[in-house]
């Protein structure tokens, strides 16, 4: 028995020195491989003529008329200072490890000609795991697709511009289950679809912060900026920047859903701290989930041309009742609809639950809603539910927070039987004054959002 472990320690050992890690370099160095050295840049290419795939450098790599991939078990490293640009419709492939964090930087574009057909960067397979710092990335993405649930894609620090939509619907796309996921300062402007995308069948745990998101969805199709599928993972999204084009009638800003009716266990979502102005909606949860939406400033999101299919700042849609909502904090302003609810009797939307500070359900509101509204009416929040809607601690788009005026901005069962009533009341006696900066909730970070917007009134961007 002892000598059946000593070799397969052997085998094992003899298996990890088979391993390799290939830089740019060592590709151009292959005959064949789809990698030149061309005026100091490396650039990735595929043969098209090519009738069947090759395997190059004793199975390291393959070579085919679509791609090129580093096979399973090894890995690829950027060294400082390079330039990599993808010919024709070229997509590298590592089936390993992707270690493109050069500290120095680097740029990662399409060659002169490919700017509309090169695709960039695919890691996947079993031993699948990237980490991605201090890139520019331009016109081509980025994809993941981890083998287990122990892989996971972890970007810092880069830019992606111009994005094609050619190596997915997003600019950083996830095609697998997976946990760990960050995307941290980075910027993403003028894609032409999302920014950053799941299936609806493989949902993931992610944190996306502090990152810009400027003008994406140039091609003008039903496309949220941030478009995540969720399950049985934690999602955060925070202290992020989203800005829409305003001429793009069809491009939302973050997008959670779980189309398929996903498990979600435990998992949470969180949507907080992020300036979200200028898309088709603002923020929307569609199906089950337990989402946590607070603090954010979501401000001019009104561009749909159609108000009856978008143009909410907050919209919860749940046909089947299996959907959780806290919203707290927020800054919600310029909409067709404040904030929308489209639910099923057993949906909770919590929008300020302030009757007793010990409920597990407490929410002090604190959201401040002004100028939502469509074809002459004030829509601050519209309950098209069956569900009763408790709204309660915050400031209404109306000059005197008293109950009757404050119904004026609300639609629900006193507009249509049919629907839910929205309790927004708690006080006996009606709050008198104008809104301005004494009338503000304090308590909100949002509130020093809502006082410069008091102090520089502008029009939104035509």
């Amino acid at each position: 028995m002892k000598k059946i472990v000593t070799l397969s320690l052997l085998a094992v050992a003899a298996i990890a020195l088979q391993a390799k890690v290939y830089t740019f370099a060592d590709l151009a160095a292959i005959e064949n491989s789809g990698v030149t050295l061309v005026d100091g840049a490396y650039v990735v290419s595929v043969d098209a003529t090519l009738s069947e795939a090759v395997t190059l450098d004793d199975g390291g790599l393959t070579v085919s008329k679509t791609q090129i991939t580093i096979n399973e078990g090894n890995s690829l490293q950027l060294v400082g200072g390079e330039v990599i640009k993808f010919a024709g419709s070229a997509q590298l492939v590592v089936m390993g490890e992707a270690l493109l964090n050069p500290e120095t930087g680097a740029i990662v574009t399409a060659a002169e000609g490919s700017e509309g057909t090169a695709k960039g960067f695919w890691v996947k397979g079993e031993t699948a795991n990237a980490v991605v710092e201090n890139i520019d990335f331009k016109y081509v993405g980025f994809t993941f697709s981890n083998g287990t649930e122990a892989g996971h894609l972890e970007m810092r620090n880069c830019t992606m511009d111009q994005f094609n939509g050619k190596n997915s619907q997003q600019a950083i796309s996830f095609n697998a289950r997976g946990d760990g996921n960050i995307i941290d300062h980075c910027t993403f402007t003028g894609a032409k679809v999302s920014a950053i995308g799941n299936g609806s069948n493989t949902p993931v745990g992610i944190v996306v912060s502090n990152c810009t998101f400027m003008n994406n969805s140039t091609d003008k199709r039903n496309r949220p900026v941030i478009n995540l599928s969720v399950g049985n993972y934690d999602v955060i999204i925070e202290n992020n920047l989203v800005k829409g084009l305003a001429e793009n009638t069809l491009a939302g800003g973050i997008a959670v859903s779980n189309l398929l009716g996903s498990d979600i266990g435990d998992a949470k979502i969180y949507v907080r701290n992020n300036v979200i102005q200028d898309n088709r909606y603002g923020i929307t949860l569609t199906g089950k989930g337990h989402v946590f939406i607070e603090d954010n400033a979501i401000i001019n999101n009104h561009w749909d041309s159609n108000p009856m299919t978008g143009g909410s700042g907050i919209n919860i849609t749940d046909s089947k009742g299996y959907a959780n909502a806290f919203i707290k904090g927020n800054l919600v302003t310029g909409s067709y609809w404040g904030i929308s609810i489209i639910g099923a009797e057993t949906t909770v939307v919590n929008v300020g639950k302030i009757d007793d500070p010990e409920a597990e359900d407490y929410n002090p509101g604190l959201n401040v809603l002004r100028d939502n509204g469509v074809d002459g009416a004030l829509y601050d929040l519209y309950n098209n539910s069956p569900i009763t809607v408790y709204a309660q601690g915050n400031v209404w788009g109306v000059s005197k927070q008293t109950r009757d005026e404050i119904a004026t901005v609300i639609y629900d069962k006193n507009d249509d039987e049919t629907l839910g009533e929205v309790i927004f009341w708690s006080g006996d006696e009606p709050v008198t004054g104008d809104v301005n900066r004494d009338g503000i909730v304090n308590g909100s970070d949002v509130t020093k959002l809502y006082n410069i917007l008091l102090d520089n009134e502008e029009e939104p961007t035509e």
